[in-house]
């Protein structure tokens, strides 16, 4: 189940097309998110459950489990981005998701909804009111789980190794026969 977890990240990290996949925090971030969208749907199916009372041992030790995974999460995107930052073909992808068109994705829906809100609710639930923290838990969780995803593929877009190059024919200075 890891490998399947973790199959786009290694399928990312194996593309030599693209300098910022080539960390090897890609497969371990996928995993890491992976494992946090696949607590949080449990935890969304258990607020369904009418009687959560026996289950409220099982719920907090998922969140939990969900919250180490989280800082987890939080710990390997920031050397992933301290990595990136050091290796200089990689810094236009670094400047777009830092403060580019990926800034937005990266700042609000990943370390925003998808890191911080999830794991500052998780410190929180109350298990008296506890299904609408666990919907909103799981929704965030989803959430950042779906702006990783986006950010680490739109990386692409901003790497130097697949701009592409236009030549002006015009200029080029062709022997004649």
């Amino acid at each position: 189940s890891i490998v399947v977890m973790g199959y786009t990240g290694i399928l990312l990290h194996d593309m030599a097309s693209v300098i910022a996949w080539q960390s090897p925090l890609i497969p371990v971030l996928f995993v890491l998110s992976s494992l946090s969208c696949g607590l949080a749907l449990i935890l969304g199916s258990i607020a369904f459950v009418e009687t959560r009372a026996p289950l409220v041992e099982l719920i907090s030790r998922l969140i939990h489990c969900d919250s180490i995974i989280i800082v987890l999460e939080a710990i390997a995107l920031i050397i992933f981005t301290v990595l990136c930052f050091h290796d200089p073909q990689s810094m236009p992808a670094i400047d777009a998701l830092i403060g580019g068109d990926l800034a937005p994705a990266f700042w609000l829906g990943l370390v925003g909804v998808g890191l911080i809100i999830p794991f500052v609710m998780e410190q929180l639930v109350t298990f008296s009111s506890h299904r609408h923290q666990l919907l909103f838990i799981a929704a965030a969780i989803l959430v950042g789980g779906f702006a990783m995803r986006y950010c680490v593929v739109g990386l692409a877009s901003y790497d130097p190794s697949n701009a592409l190059t236009f030549v002006n024919y015009n200029q080029l200075a062709l022997p004649i026969g």
